[in-house]
């Protein structure tokens, strides 16, 4: 394995984490802040409560997908850069793996990103 230089930005990995895991913590306390007013605007109107819920469960479906088909793309991403490495294109600032190992990290990366596109 070729190891390149950085540089001095933060790897797009840990910056991917740090957002994903600051917008997971505003949602829980957005939720558990807003928690009552949701349920009593479903509860407000009995003859609308039916297509309430269905507007939750479909908001809160987009919620909770939307960053599981975020981190696919990226394994997506990132499986067919470590794929492409072996015939020897990278990017400047990234650790490169070339040859079989190569290959075979990126197709396994593929394979866990159909996995979550499956099962979300």
């Amino acid at each position: 394995m070729e190891v390149r230089n950085a540089g001095p930005s933060p790897p797009l990995t840990i910056v991917v984490l740090a957002v994903g895991a600051c917008a997971g913590a505003l949602l829980i306390a957005g939720f558990a802040r807003y928690r009552s007013a949701l349920m009593n605007w479903v509860r407000a109107d009995s003859g609308h409560s039916a297509q309430r819920i269905h507007l939750v469960f479909i908001v809160f479906a987009f919620v909770l997908t939307a960053p599981l088909i975020a981190m696919s793309a990226y394994l997506w991403s990132l499986g067919g850069r470590d794929s492409s490495a072996s015939r020897g294109r990278w990017q400047r600032g990234t650790a490169v793996m070339l040859g079989a190992a190569s290959v075979v990290l990126g197709l396994l990366l593929w394979r866990f990103d159909l996995l979550l596109t499956a099962h979300g």
